[in-house]
């Protein structure tokens, strides 16, 4: 199964229309992000510089079709009487949402994050990842 962007049978972005690629508002922050299959698994890896773990949600939608990676920055606060001179770090917040393909088993989706990136594995049914076997002819 070739993974392809708009490909509704594959996992894929469906929030295309803030892709920069079509105009996403100039402060607007879309974290870069890879989907990759393997034989047991999808795996969504987004870049999430500067957010902490809990900043950051996942959610899997009621109907198991879609799961949504969400961001959000806290306000930054300084109330030692500065003032900036150059501002040039953006923080907003982002929403990525993804269509999960048929046979994946959203009830073990994992998450977890690391310097900066999020992984999300979403295991394929146990039935559609039985290895090859040979079957005895009687």
């Amino acid at each position: 199964m070739s993974l392809s962007r708009y490909n509704n049978n594959d996992l894929f972005v469906t929030d295309f229309l803030r892709d920069p690629f079509f105009g996403a508002p100039p402060n607007h922050f879309l974290p870069s992000t890879d989907v990759r299959e393997t034989a047991l698994s999808f795996h969504i890896e987004s870049n999430v510089p500067s957010f902490k773990k809990d900043d950051v949600s996942v959610d899997v939608d009621e109907s198991g079709q879609y799961i949504t990676i969400h961001g959000k920055h806290k306000e930054r606060e300084r109330d030692d009487g500065s003032r900036f001179h150059r501002v040039e770090r953006r923080f907003s917040d982002f929403s990525r949402t993804f269509r999960i393909p048929e046979g994946c088993d959203t009830s073990k989706v994992k998450a977890r994050m690391e310097n900066g990136v999020l992984t999300v594995d979403i295991p394929k049914h146990e039935q559609l990842t039985s290895p090859k076997r040979s079957i005895s002819i009687e």
